[in-house]
């Protein structure tokens, strides 16, 4: 019923804002988990709602899940319109590729291997332009937004267009007040 999905979905929204600075790291995982248990149910009881999906790709973030790329997209699916959806995948394609890159650069076989290092390097280079497009997806559902500018600027500098960043940095000016943002 709507009434038991609504206290599955209240009770998942508390379990992930809880803040305890005494809660343990396998507390905090424990509450996560819990979390995401709540928002399957409410997912498989309702028709599909962009926030629980949302929800839910935060919680499996948390706790480190690849899926947790599943749900975003599919936020992103039934809501394209809302630009956080966008920040939150961009940030966590980066994150997952970053860590793959840095767990195989660490690989003993890979430490003292210039070669493997590079390669490594430009393969994690290649999914820079999925990340930018959806921080440009964001600018032009709200270009208000300075995190989504930064964002947009790093990708370009990752991939070397340095014209392009110099642009985005010129039309960021108006949105982005912050001086330790502008620096």
């Amino acid at each position: 019923s709507d009434a038991e999905i609504k206290v599955l979905i209240e009770k998942a929204t508390n379990l992930l804002l809880t803040n305890d600075p005494n809660e343990t790291v396998g507390e905090a995982r424990k509450r996560r988990e819990e979390a995401v248990r709540c928002l399957d149910l409410a997912i498989a009881s309702s028709p599909p709602v962009a926030h629980y999906f949302f929800l839910r790709f935060l919680a499996r973030r948390l706790l480190g899940r690849e899926n947790a790329l599943d749900d975003i997209n599919q936020a992103i699916k039934l809501d394209p319109d809302r630009p956080q959806y966008h920040v939150y995948r961009a940030q966590c394609i980066f994150e997952q590729e970053q860590r793959k890159a840095n767990n195989e650069m660490h690989n003993d076989n890979n430490a003292l291997n210039k070669q493997a290092q590079s390669e490594i390097w430009k393969n994690f280079i290649k999914t820079i332009p999925q990340v930018q497009d959806d921080f440009k997806a964001a600018l032009h559902i709200d270009p208000t937004l300075p995190e989504v500018w930064l964002g947009a600027i790093a990708c370009a500098l990752l991939l070397g267009d340095w014209d392009e960043a110099i642009s985005l940095c010129g039309e960021s000016r108006p949105f982005i007040t912050d001086p330790t943002d502008q620096a």
